[in-house]
């Protein structure tokens, strides 16, 4: 399951972030904001992020 961001999410994060890895980061916990109904600990979305690039 690929979940891209809209472009209106892509312009609040690139308002909120100073670097790409800031912007990645705002960007992975939007969308799994959006996903889960809450933001999760970092290293449990790093873990998420993890695995979806193993499956790829």
């Amino acid at each position: 399951m690929f979940i891209t961001p809209l472009s209106e999410e892509m312009s609040w994060a690139r308002g909120g972030a100073d670097t790409d890895e800031h912007l990645l980061a705002l960007v992975v916990l939007s969308r799994c904001f959006a996903r889960l109904g809450y933001f999760p600990a970092l290293d449990e979305a790093v873990g998420v992020g993890q695995d979806v690039n193993r499956r790829v």
